[in-house]
């Protein structure tokens, strides 16, 4: 019995060490996720989205289409959005939804796929947008 404790910590060791040398995926991206650039990179496209939410609000309150452009950068932040939450998701698993600030951003960013998607089938849903402005306030972790 005492073999085999010393033969399972061998293993563990060689795990470590090879796991050191050349780490996992989800190893990598919690790293990046953690890191300065990381935040930062994040900060640049909320303030981005902010802007394009600015500029939408002014468009259409002066009664003209929003551009396509805008519409465009405006879903590429949404792609963004939904691609980090599956991201923290698959590192963090169900312990996830026991987060009340993720729970909030799954409602934000699910408003705002629905909308794109009744969008594309030709349904307007101008109030779910407003909600997509309140992921501004709330980033994931």
């Amino acid at each position: 019995l005492e073999d085999v404790g010393k033969n399972n910590f061998v293993k563990l060791q060689s795990f470590l060490a090879k796991e050191q040398e050349n780490p996992s995926c989800a190893v990598r991206l919690e790293k990046l996720m953690r890191s300065t650039k990381y935040d930062v990179s994040t900060g640049f496209i909320i303030l981005a989205d902010v802007g394009l939410n600015w500029m939408d609000i002014d468009i259409r309150a002066s009664g003209k289409d929003t551009p396509v452009w805008l519409e465009v950068c405006a879903t590429l932040c949404l792609v963004i959005y939904t691609v980090e939450m599956l991201a923290i998701t698959a590192l963090r698993g169900r312990r996830v939804f026991q987060d009340r600030w993720f729970l909030l951003d799954i409602i934000i960013v699910g408003s705002g796929l629905l909308q794109l998607f009744l969008n594309a089938i030709g349904i307007s849903v101008d109030e779910v947008a407003l909600l997509r402005v309140l992921l501004l306030a709330s980033t994931p972790e």
